[in-house]
C-alpha cells in the first residue's frame, strides 16, 4: 500500500521537474549562447589577423568615436539604474552631438553627478541611446543624426585624405555641426518646455561646444547653460597673437612666416565660416531671438569648462568665465570607472604581461653585465634603450587611413638586427582591416574596438612604452595621464593643434600624414624609445593635467552655476553698453581735447608771432632809426616819369620792327 501511494507522487514530481526543465531551458540556452559567443570572441581577439567586434551595434550607428573604445554596447554587468530622485530637485541635462569624442566627457560627468545624488539626464541623437543606457543615465532623444553612417564616413574619409586642414574645418562646421542644429532644436524643444507640469524641464544645460543648436534652445526657454569644450578653446582671433591660433597646427616656436599667418588665419577662417553662422542667425530670426552681431558672440558670454590645462596648453590670459579643469577622466571607484576600466581579456593580458616581463629580464641582464656603477646617463639609457615593450597604435575611428599609410607604419615598426625588439598592438576599426598587409609579424596583434578592450587599461599597463595616436584631445590626454610618450599622426580639425602642443611640451613627436614612409616612422619611433626625456616630459605633463582637477572640479563648476549663477564672472565688456566697451565716449573726449589744444596752440602762436614781430620792429627803429619815406607828390611824379619812359621805349621798339619788315 505504501509503495502504491508513493508511485503517483514520484511520477508527479518527475512530471513537474520535466515541465520546469522545458520552461527554463530556452533561457539557459540563450544565456549559454551569449556567454559562449563572448568567450569565442575573446579567444579570437588575440589572433594577429582577426579582431573581435562589439557585442552590440546599433543598426542606426552614426556615433563615431574619437577615442579608442567604441561605446556601442550594453553594460558588461547590470547597469546601475537611475536612482529615484526627488522630482523637485534641480534637473541638469547634458546635451551632445552624436559623436563619441564629444559625448564621452559629458557622460563621465553625468555618471559621477548621478552617483552623488544629482538629478541628471543625457540628451543626444538616437544612435547614442546605448551610451546613456551603458552609464545608467536617463536618456532624452534629440532625434536621428542628420547624416547616415555611410554619408558621415564618406565625408570623414575625404577630410582625412585632404592635405588642407582648412577645408576639413569648413566641412565639419558646414555639413555636420550646423546641419545638426535645427533638427536637434526641434526634437528637444517639446521635451524641455517649461510649463509647470513638465518634470523633464531642465534647470541647467551642460552643452557640448559643437552642439550649437542647443544654445538657441536655451535662449528660447531662458534656461542657463554651460559649454563643455572637449578640446582646445575655439576662437576666431581673440587669443593673443603669440599663442598659436586654433586650427593652424603651429608650434609655439613660430617662424616669421608662421607668425604672419597666425594673425591672418583666424580672420580668413572667420570669413569662410560666415555662411554657416548666417544659417544660425536665420534660425534665431525664425525663433524671434536676437541674432549674433559677430561670430565672437557665439561663446563670449557663456561659462566654459575647458577640458585641458596649462602644461599642455600654452599659458595665456583667459576670461573668468573659462575654467581649465584638465582632462575629464572617470573618477576612481565610480560607475564610469568600473565601466571603462574592465579587466582585459585573459589572453591579451597574458601577452602584455609577457612583454613586460621580457623587458624587465632584459634590463636585469644588462645591469648584471655592467662592471662599473651606472651613472645617471647610463641608467637612463638602460631603462629605455634595448628593452622590449609594446608599441600601442590607436588612430581613433574618425580617421580613415589608406593602405599606403598602413604599409608605412608596418615598415617603420619592423625591427632590424640593431634595433629595439618591439611588440605591436594595433586597435583598428573592423571596416579598415582590409588596408593592412596580408602578412604581419608574429609579434603584432590587431584588434577592433570593443567592450572587452579597455583603452585605459591598455594605456596603464607597464608593457606599453609608446603610443602612436591621431591626437584627438581626449585620447592624447588619456595617454599623457598614463605617463606614456606620444607619436602623433594628426588627420583633421583640431588634431594638428593638439599634436603641436604635445611636441612643444616635449612629450612626443609629430609626423605629417601626407609624408608617411617606413624610414620616417622608424626614425621617430627609435628616437622616442631610446631618449628618456620624452617619457619624463610625458610624466610631468600628465601630473600637471591631473592636478587641474578633472571631473571633480568640473562638477564643482556645474554645482556653483546651478546654485549661484555665473553673472558674477561676467566681465564688464559683456555688460556695459557698446560705446563704453569700445571706449567711444572716451576717445571722443580725447579728440575734443586735442582739437581744443590745437586751437589754443595756434592762438598762442599768433600772439607770440605778433609780439615778437613788433618787438623786433621797435628794436630796429631804435637802433637804425625810422625809415625815411618820400613825399607822396614826389612818388607820383617818379611813377609818371618812369611810366612815360616805358611807353616811349615800347613805341620805338614797334617802329623799328615795322621798318625792318618793310
Amino acid at each position: 500500500m505504501t509503495q502504491r501511494r508513493g508511485l503517483p507522487s514520484s511520477l508527479l514530481c518527475l512530471l513537474l521537474l520535466l515541465f520546469l526543465t522545458v520552461l527554463v531551458f530556452p533561457t539557459n540556452a540563450k544565456s549559454y549562447k551569449r556567454v559562449s559567443s563572448n568567450a569565442s570572441e575573446n579567444i579570437r581577439s588575440i589572433d594577429p589577423f582577426g579582431a573581435s567586434q562589439s557585442t552590440f551595434e546599433s543598426n542606426n550607428s552614426v556615433c563615431l568615436s574619437d577615442t579608442s573604445e567604441c561605446m556601442h554596447f550594453t553594460p558588461p554587468f547590470t547597469a546601475v539604474l537611475a536612482p529615484l530622485l526627488d522630482p523637485s530637485k534641480p534637473h541638469i541635462v547634458f546635451v551632445s552631438i552624436g559623436i563619441e569624442g564629444h559625448a564621452q566627457p559629458l557622460l563621465r560627468m553625468a555618471s559621477e553627478m548621478q552617483e552623488r545624488g544629482y538629478r541628471v539626464s543625457f540628451a543626444t541623437h538616437d544612435a547614442g541611446r546605448q551610451w546613456a543606457y551603458a552609464y545608467g543615465i536617463p536618456f532624452m532623444s534629440a532625434g536621428p543624426f542628420p547624416l547616415s553612417a555611410e554619408d558621415l564616413r564618406d565625408k570623414l574619409r575625404v577630410m582625412t585624405r585632404d592635405p588642407s586642414n582648412f577645408r576639413g574645418i569648413l566641412t565639419m562646421f558646414n555639413d555636420i555641426y550646423v546641419r545638426a542644429a535645427k533638427p536637434m532644436f526641434d526634437a528637444l524643444l517639446p521635451q524641455f518646455e517649461v510649463n509647470g507640469s513638465n518634470m523633464n524641464a531642465p534647470d541647467l544645460l551642460v552643452v557640448d561646444m559643437a552642439t550649437v543648436g542647443v544654445q538657441a534652445l536655451a535662449d528660447k526657454l531662458d534656461v542657463p547653460y554651460i559649454i563643455n569644450s572637449p578640446s582646445l578653446l575655439f576662437d576666431l582671433g581673440e587669443a593673443p597673437s603669440y599663442v598659436p591660433a586654433w586650427g593652424t597646427g603651429f608650434s609655439v616656436n613660430m617662424s616669421l612666416w608662421n607668425r604672419c599667418m597666425n594673425i591672418l588665419f583666424p580672420r580668413l577662417l572667420s570669413v569662410a565660416l560666415t555662411p554657416p553662422f548666417m544659417e544660425l542667425n536665420k534660425v534665431r530670426y525664425e525663433l524671434d531671438l536676437p541674432p549674433f552681431q559677430s561670430q565672437h558672440d557665439l561663446f563670449k558670454d557663456a561659462r566654459v569648462i575647458l577640458n585641458t590645462a596649462f602644461g599642455l596648453e600654452h599659458p595665456q590670459p583667459l576670461s573668468p568665465l573659462v575654467d581649465a579643469v584638465g582632462p575629464v577622466m572617470p573618477v576612481p571607484g565610480g560607475y564610469a570607472d568600473r565601466l571603462e576600466r574592465q579587466r582585459l581579456p585573459p589572453m591579451l593580458l597574458s601577452w602584455l604581461d609577457a612583454a613586460s616581463e621580457s623587458g624587465s629580464s632584459m634590463r636585469l641582464r644588462q645591469r648584471k653585465a655592467q662592471t662599473h656603477p651606472p651613472t645617471k646617463s647610463s641608467d637612463e639609457n638602460e631603462v629605455q634603450a634595448g628593452s622590449s615593450g609594446v608599441v600601442y597604435i590607436n588612430l581613433g575611428t574618425l580617421a580613415c587611413i589608406d593602405a599606403w599609410q598602413a604599409r608605412a607604419l608596418v615598415d617603420g615598426l619592423l625591427t632590424g638586427p640593431d634595433d629595439v625588439y618591439m611588440n605591436v598592438l594595433w586597435v583598428l576599426p573592423t571596416d579598415q582591416h582590409d588596408i593592412l598587409p596580408s602578412v604581419l609579424p608574429t609579434s603584432w596583434v590587431v584588434k577592433s574596438p570593443s567592450l572587452f578592450l579597455s583603452n585605459l587599461e591598455i594605456l596603464d599597463h607597464p608593457a606599453v612604452r609608446l603610443v602612436i595616436s591621431h591626437c584627438g584631445m581626449v585620447s592624447a590626454q588619456e595617454v599623457l595621464v598614463m605617463k606614456k610618450p606620444l607619436l602623433c599622426i594628426p588627420f583633421l580639425v583640431d588634431q594638428p593643434d593638439v599634436a603641436a602642443r604635445v611636441v612643444d611640451a616635449g612629450a612626443g613627436l609629430s609626423l605629417d600624414k601626407n609624408l608617411l614612409s617606413g624610414p620616417y616612422v622608424h626614425a621617430a619611433v627609435t628616437e622616442l624609445l631610446t631618449n628618456v626625456s620624452y617619457t619624463r616630459a610625458a610624466q610631468r605633463v600628465g601630473s600637471l593635467l591631473e592636478r587641474a582637477g578633472g571631473t571633480s572640479r568640473a562638477i564643482d563648476m556645474i554645482d556653483a552655476a546651478l546654485r549661484l549663477g555665473v553673472d558674477h564672472l561676467a566681465t564688464l565688456n559683456l555688460t556695459a553698453p557698446w560705446h563704453k566697451t569700445a571706449m567711444l565716449d572716451v576717445w571722443a573726449v580725447y579728440a575734443a581735447l586735442i582739437c581744443l589744444l590745437a586751437v589754443f596752440v595756434r592762438v598762442q602762436w599768433l600772439l607770440v608771432h605778433t609780439l615778437v614781430s613788433e618787438s623786433f620792429g621797435l628794436l630796429r627803429n631804435a637802433v637804425f632809426g625810422s625809415p625815411r619815406l618820400l613825399p607822396s607828390t614826389t612818388v607820383e611824379e617818379h611813377d609818371e616819369k618812369y611810366g612815360d619812359d616805358d611807353e616811349m621805349e615800347a613805341f620805338s621798339g614797334s617802329s623799328d620792327t615795322s621798318q625792318h619788315e618793310s
